[in-house]
């Protein structure tokens, strides 16, 4: 679930597709100079979590990040519905979600997806997970363009704000903190205790 929700977040399409989103709203900015900004980003927030995520654990900056995301797409959804607001604002809502993307939702899920398997699962769930995660990818890049051009491109950030959403209350209510844990522990999170009759 958390590949899905990390590719269906959107931030891989917005990264393919930055160059028309910035074109829809009228700023004017090279293949190269977006490549570069792009990146730079990622790894601006990569470099957060590297330095983080023992402090932190894993639920927090993966919430967080996934909150960042959803405002972001929903800035950049509003502003593409009503063609309202700074001219700066899909700029920065882009350069944000990127940011908020590669400081958690990016490096997160393939963490906790090594903690909560356990050895002789782990490669082939690693499989699976990416297997999907690269599906998920796919469907995301396959349909932006033509869902943006028929019903608007503020009805993709939307669906992207929602998933990114949904992405928030699952990891508040299901995902397992798995920092510092065993994987003994982190599967008792999902083992119901059986009922004490006395």
């Amino acid at each position: 679930m958390l590949m899905a929700l990390q590719t269906l977040s959107g931030c891989f399409a917005l990264m393919n597709y930055a160059s028309d989103v910035f074109a829809r709203t009228g700023a004017a900015w090279s293949a190269d100079g977006l490549a570069l900004l792009m990146g730079s980003l990622q790894l601006a927030g990569s470099f957060f979590t590297t330095v983080s995520i023992e402090k932190f654990g894993r639920k927090i900056p993966l919430g967080c990040s996934s909150g960042v995301v959803s405002v972001c797409m929903a800035a950049l959804a509003t502003y593409f519905a009503t063609l309202a607001g700074p001219a700066w604002l899909p700029v920065a809502a882009v350069c944000l979600c990127i940011l908020a993307y590669g400081a958690g939702l990016a490096p997160v899920p393939m963490v906790i997806m090594a903690e909560v398997f356990s050895f002789q699962m782990r490669a082939r769930m690693a499989g699976a997970s990416m297997a999907l995660s690269f599906f998920c990818s796919s469907m995301t890049v396959l349909f932006y363009t033509p869902v943006a051009n028929s019903l608007g491109p503020y009805v993709v950030f939307y669906v992207f704000a929602a998933v990114t959403l949904w992405g928030v209350l699952y990891t508040i209510l299901w995902v397992p903190e798995t920092k510092g844990k065993s994987l003994a522990e982190i599967q008792a999170y999902w083992v119901k205790p059986e009922p004490v009759y006395v």
